[in-house]
């Protein structure tokens, strides 16, 4: 594993460099995110590398700033749009918030 901080083409080498790696699942923790970006990734990974994973989004920050209604639906829309389990998004319990920036990529269950 290399210690080597990645500059450039983070697109490429975090988020879609592991699924060519035989990636399957992406876990997040983040204190904010955005639906339409992913839907984004999800659609780039099935054109691009014709394979589907799946992502599980936990968005820490709801807690105590909640969440707007539109952000709320943009979600449910975007896990509606690539059907099945692809994207499941939760919501920090009210009171409780994480702002990490976490992810960890899994090939069967087991961390990569």
């Amino acid at each position: 594993m290399s210690t080597d901080l990645i500059r450039d083409d983070l697109f490429q080498q975090v988020l879609l460099s592991p699924l060519a790696d035989g990636a399957d699942e992406l876990h997040i923790l983040t204190g904010y995110a955005c639906a339409s970006f992913a839907l984004f990734h999800i659609l780039e990974a099935r054109e691009h590398l014709k394979r589907d994973f799946s992502i599980r989004l936990n968005i820490g920050m709801t807690g105590s700033d909640g969440i707007h209604l539109r952000a709320h639906q943009a979600y449910v829309a975007a896990a509606s749009a690539v059907s099945g389990a692809w994207l499941r998004i939760a919501y920090a319990p009210t009171r409780i918030s994480d702002h990490s920036k976490l992810y960890v990529w899994l090939r069967g269950g087991i961390p990569i």
